[in-house]
Parts: C-alpha cells; sequence; structure tokens
C-alpha cells in the first residue's frame, strides 16, 4: 500500500505559486510520499487522525523557527548541504500527528484552528512556508492503492 498527494486532487493549484514549488519539489524527490507512508505505518496513523504536514524553506524566517522545533542543528545543516548540491530549496518536511498536531494548532493563530476543524477526516492538513516566510495553509486528500481483493485474470 502507497500513500501519496496528487496534484490532481485539486488542493495544488489553489497555492500561492511559491508555495506550489516546495510542495512539487518535494512530490518529485519522492520525500513527501515516503514520509507520508512511514508515518501511516510507523504511527499507526488512521485516515480519522489528524495529519499536520510542515513543509517551510529553511531560509524564510518562519522556516527557522520550524526548523528549531522539528531538527537539529546537525540536520538543518545537513538539508542545507543537501539542497545546495542537488540545485534545490532547502526545507523542513515534518509531520506532527494525533494529539501532537492538535496541540500544534491550537498554539498556531485562531484562523488556522477553525480551519482544521473543518478537515474531513480523510485529509491531512498541508502547511507550506515558502521562501519569503508567507505561510499558506491547505488540505490534501491521500490515495491510498491497493490490489483489488479477489482472483487477478
Amino acid at each position: 500500500m502507497t500513500t501519496r498527494a496528487t496534484c490532481d486532487e485539486g488542493y495544488l493549484p489553489q497555492l500561492p505559486p511559491g508555495a506550489q514549488t516546495l510542495v512539487r519539489q518535494e512530490q518529485a524527490s519522492g520525500r513527501l510520499s515516503r514520509l507520508l507512508s512511514a508515518v501511516t505505518e510507523d504511527q499507526q496513523v488512521s485516515l480519522a487522525d489528524l495529519v499536520f504536514v510542515v513543509v517551510a524553506d529553511l531560509e524564510s524566517d518562519l522556516g527557522q523557527t520550524f526548523a528549531g522545533l522539528f531538527m537539529d542543528p546537525g540536520e538543518v545543516r545537513a538539508e542545507l548541504e543537501a539542497a545546495s548540491e542537488a540545485g534545490r530549496r532547502p526545507v523542513i518536511l515534518d509531520v506532527v500527528v494525533k494529539d501532537d498536531a492538535k496541540r500544534l494548532v491550537d498554539a498556531m493563530e485562531p484562523e488556522v484552528a477553525e480551519y482544521v476543524r473543518l478537515r474531513p477526516p480523510f485529509a491531512f492538513v498541508l502547511f507550506v512556508v515558502d521562501r519569503f516566510g508567507e505561510p499558506s495553509i491547505t488540505m490534501a486528500a491521500p490515495v491510498v492503492r491497493a490490489p483489488a481483493p479477489g482472483a487477478v485474470h
């Protein structure tokens, strides 16, 4: 079973261009799919659980704030070096789930918490900070692919 966010779900075109670029970069590298698959398996996240995905440009002030929350200095240096070598934007890509995600959302602006309350049980929240430090938030539905039950003809 794989879980991935797709552009054809309709959420990506609604993000500002800088945020779209970061999400597409992480999709193309496969990091976003690997992260969501790992969380689904390792954290035993169900579709009813709150999954809050952070994609933030490390060179923005808000990205640095998230890096301070989720990464140690060695991880930040490694990401900056890897991004430079690969010719991509350096980002923090992390996910917060279940009760930790609820606490994070509650600590943010009231508008964010209100928006997240609208989340259908099958969607995850995608929070993107572009290179200029502009935050964007949207929701995305994962696409789950598994073999169909029954015999293969």
